[in-house]
């Protein structure tokens, strides 16, 4: 057992280099949240709701799912037994949406068993060429190649098609493109960037969208780490087969000690006693092992996540761009302003994906805290200046420079941000005259004041409080 602990230590070294994100942060609370589920509610004598799925009553009590969402953090479940008598009354979902909810409760309790599934279904073709192997992916939404492994490849179209559903739910599929966009995945950041060297750009973010290609591109460093991953889970498995044999061994060696010990003089009642004992710790040993191995596994999928963290956050961002172009605005027939665009992209980036639904309920933290800055130092720059900008004056924030492309950043994000949350107007007439109105004498803060229903001079107060007032989770 010592050979096999010392492997299991050697097991336990997982993968490293992994790259820091922080957690986005909440804004005040009461306001309805984009992507929210439609839920049962349970309203409580002493005056609490807890929100979640109402399950069958047994005697005296009934039993709730309740789904606890925390602004900003992980979604998470508790079984909760409520007796009787704590019960003031009960809100019931419809039967469809009913159905709805118990298929996302599901979904979500064995979420990593759906995400295999969900793997396995995508049909990959592989070609050779030029010292690579590519894999190819036709989907619904978008195409794919990578030059990652297999299993990063299906990691990454699972992201990309849970994404586009998601969008799909917070901003409805308007138009068929004629064609899809297409991904490419690089498995090292240096491909990545001899790539960027290639067609003439120099950015430092891990993927950008082409929009004359139609094409977003994506770098990670991912080939080392794939390759110690692949190590770690050789001798995962190693250790586990070691643990199978030496189980199935153990009747027969119990058996042969008990022979020895009775050949001994030992008496029947001592000798079972013994067995006990012996077989007891047996299995207390194998289940410490076991717990080990599980847990070596979880924390090789969270170094995983890391590494891939800072990928799949910009390859969000550049897939929003993609599908508002393809399936929802496309510029041959509406007008999207550059601040509009890019803060969007940045809230669906900051999103935390649930199933096939994205939460935009907590802000961007590093954002939002630039953000902040700006506005308690009470610079010059408003939003008169931000919605009459154009697209030059974005660019230089995609090589990671330029004070003033940063700030119209910062602010783009924070006025769409406040547009879905504080005042939901992603959807509906109103916006889509907006989008539409560029050919209308009407200048373009003159369109803005539309869309919100009110003047800039008091629609701007009002947004800069509440982004002021917005906060980090404690």
């Amino acid at each position: 057992m010592k050979q096999m602990a010392r492997l299991l230590t050697a097991m336990i070294a997982v993968c490293s280099s992994a790259v820091a994100i922080a957690e986005p942060t909440p804004p005040s609370s009461g306001r309805s949240v984009a992507g929210e589920w439609a839920m049962e509610a349970v309203h409580c004598t002493d005056g609490k709701m807890l929100r979640g799925l109402i399950q069958e009553p047994r005697e005296g009590e009934l039993e709730l799912v309740e789904v606890v969402r925390p602004e900003g953090k992980p979604m998470y479940l508790v079984i909760r037994p409520l007796e009787r008598d704590r019960v003031q009354r009960l809100q019931r979902l419809e039967a469809d949406q009913r159905k709805e909810l118990q298929a996302r409760i599901y979904q979500f309790r064995y979420r990593s068993r759906f995400e295999a599934r969900s793997m396995d279904k995508f049909v990959l073709t592989q070609i050779a060429g030029q010292g690579t192997k590519r894999w190819f992916y036709t989907g619904r939404w978008f195409t794919l190649e990578s030059e990652a492994d297999e299993e990063f490849t299906r990691r990454c179209i699972g992201r990309v098609e849970q994404v586009f559903r998601a969008f799909r739910q917070l901003l409805p599929s308007r138009t068929s493109a004629a064609t899809r966009p297409h991904v490419v995945i690089y498995a090292s950041m240096d491909a990545y960037h001899r790539q960027l060297q290639h067609i003439g750009l120099a950015l430092e973010n891990p993927a950008f969208y082409s929009l004359q290609d139609n094409r977003i591109v994506a770098g990670s460093d991912l080939a080392a780490f794939a390759e110690r991953l692949a190590q770690t889970r050789q001798r995962n498995a190693e250790v586990r087969l070691q643990l199978e044999q030496v189980d199935q061994q153990m009747p027969a060696r119990l058996a042969t000690i008990r022979q020895q010990l009775l050949h001994q003089g030992v008496s029947g009642a001592l000798v079972r006693q013994e067995m006990i004992v012996r077989r007891n710790a047996w299995n207390e040993e194998q289940q410490a092992l076991l717990r080990e191995l599980s847990v070596a596994e979880r924390t090789n999928d969270v170094r995983f996540a890391e590494v891939t963290n800072r990928m799949f956050r910009r390859l969000y961002h550049e897939a929003f761009h993609a599908y508002l172009e393809n399936h929802v605005y496309p510029r041959r027939n509406w007008s999207v302003p550059r601040w509009l665009n890019e803060g969007l992209a940045q809230v669906f980036e900051s999103g935390r994906l649930e199933g096939d639904t994205l939460r935009i309920d907590a802000p961007n933290e590093l954002v939002l805290a630039s953000l902040q800055r700006d506005l308690r130092a009470r610079s010059q720059f408003g939003l008169a200046e931000l919605l009459t900008s154009d697209e030059s004056e974005f660019l230089v924030a995609h090589s990671g420079t330029g004070f003033a492309s940063l700030r119209h950043y910062a602010y783009s994000w924070g006025l769409a941000y406040y547009l879905c949350y504080h005042q939901p107007l992603l959807d509906g007439e109103r916006f889509q005259e907006y989008l539409r109105a560029e050919d209308r004498p009407l200048d373009l803060i003159a369109r803005f004041e539309q869309l919100v229903g009110m003047r800039l001079n008091e629609f701007e107060p009002r947004w800069r409080e509440g982004m002021l007032q917005a906060s980090t989770p404690r």
